[in-house]
Protein backbone atom coordinates (compact mmCIF):
# COMPACT_ATOMS: atom_id res chain seq x y z
CA UNK A 1 0.00 0.00 0.00
CA UNK A 2 1.55 3.24 -0.54
CA UNK A 3 1.14 6.66 1.48
CA UNK A 4 -1.64 8.20 0.09
CA UNK A 5 -3.74 4.54 0.30
CA UNK A 6 -3.05 4.26 4.15
CA UNK A 7 -4.15 8.11 4.62
CA UNK A 8 -7.10 7.43 2.99
CA UNK A 9 -7.88 4.68 4.96
CA UNK A 10 -7.40 6.65 8.25
CA UNK A 11 -9.40 9.50 7.43
CA UNK A 12 -12.26 6.70 5.96
CA UNK A 13 -12.02 4.86 9.51
CA UNK A 14 -12.28 8.22 11.50
CA UNK A 15 -15.05 9.42 9.79
CA UNK A 16 -17.29 6.41 9.71
CA UNK A 17 -16.37 5.78 13.52
CA UNK A 18 -16.70 9.20 14.70
CA UNK A 19 -19.80 10.20 12.59
CA UNK A 20 -22.20 10.83 15.64
CA UNK A 21 -19.68 13.51 16.70
CA UNK A 22 -19.45 15.49 13.60
CA UNK A 23 -15.88 15.20 12.87
CA UNK A 24 -14.89 18.16 10.34
CA UNK A 25 -11.60 19.78 9.02
CA UNK A 26 -9.89 16.10 9.21
CA UNK A 27 -6.41 16.64 7.80
CA UNK A 28 -2.93 14.71 7.89
CA UNK A 29 -0.74 15.35 10.79
CA UNK A 30 2.03 13.09 10.54
CA UNK A 31 2.76 9.55 8.70
CA UNK A 32 5.45 7.10 9.26
CA UNK A 33 5.58 3.04 8.15
CA UNK A 34 7.70 0.89 10.06
CA UNK A 35 7.97 -2.53 8.62
CA UNK A 36 4.25 -3.44 7.71
CA UNK A 37 2.70 -0.89 9.51
CA UNK A 38 1.55 2.94 8.38
CA UNK A 39 1.06 5.28 11.60
CA UNK A 40 -0.88 8.10 10.19
CA UNK A 41 -1.97 10.64 12.21
CA UNK A 42 -4.69 12.82 11.73
CA UNK A 43 -6.22 16.28 12.88
CA UNK A 44 -10.09 17.00 13.53
CA UNK A 45 -12.54 19.31 14.73
CA UNK A 46 -15.54 18.31 16.35
CA UNK A 47 -18.47 20.71 17.12
CA UNK A 48 -18.40 21.24 20.91
CA UNK A 49 -14.43 22.06 20.76
CA UNK A 50 -14.86 24.63 17.57
CA UNK A 51 -12.67 27.23 19.94
CA UNK A 52 -10.30 29.58 17.73
CA UNK A 53 -7.35 26.61 16.59
CA UNK A 54 -4.69 29.49 17.20
CA UNK A 55 -4.46 31.36 20.76
CA UNK A 56 -1.76 34.32 21.87
CA UNK A 57 1.80 33.72 21.10
CA UNK A 58 3.51 30.88 23.48
CA UNK A 59 -0.14 29.66 23.59
CA UNK A 60 -0.96 25.98 22.49
CA UNK A 61 -3.48 26.07 19.45
CA UNK A 62 -7.17 24.85 20.85
CA UNK A 63 -10.09 23.25 19.17
CA UNK A 64 -8.67 20.27 17.50
CA UNK A 65 -8.59 16.57 18.44
CA UNK A 66 -5.56 14.36 17.16
CA UNK A 67 -5.81 10.96 16.77
CA UNK A 68 -2.48 8.22 15.51
CA UNK A 69 -4.34 5.40 13.45
CA UNK A 70 -1.88 1.94 12.72
CA UNK A 71 -2.83 0.30 9.12
CA UNK A 72 -1.76 -2.84 8.65
CA UNK A 73 0.20 -2.39 5.10
CA UNK A 74 -0.85 -5.88 3.32
CA UNK A 75 -4.94 -5.90 4.50
CA UNK A 76 -5.57 -2.39 4.64
CA UNK A 77 -7.22 -3.08 8.03
CA UNK A 78 -7.25 -0.56 10.69
CA UNK A 79 -5.43 -2.04 13.42
CA UNK A 80 -5.81 0.17 16.35
CA UNK A 81 -6.63 4.36 17.28
CA UNK A 82 -5.33 6.13 20.03
CA UNK A 83 -5.55 9.61 21.60
CA UNK A 84 -2.38 11.59 19.89
CA UNK A 85 -1.08 14.67 21.89
CA UNK A 86 0.59 17.31 19.29
CA UNK A 87 3.82 17.85 20.53
CA UNK A 88 6.12 20.89 19.47
CA UNK A 89 3.83 23.33 19.04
Amino acid sequence: MEAREAVKQAKLYLADLLQDEQPSNIGLEEIEKEGAIWRVTLGFSRPWNQAPLFSPPGGKPTGRSFRMLTIDDKTGEVLSMKKHEEVGL
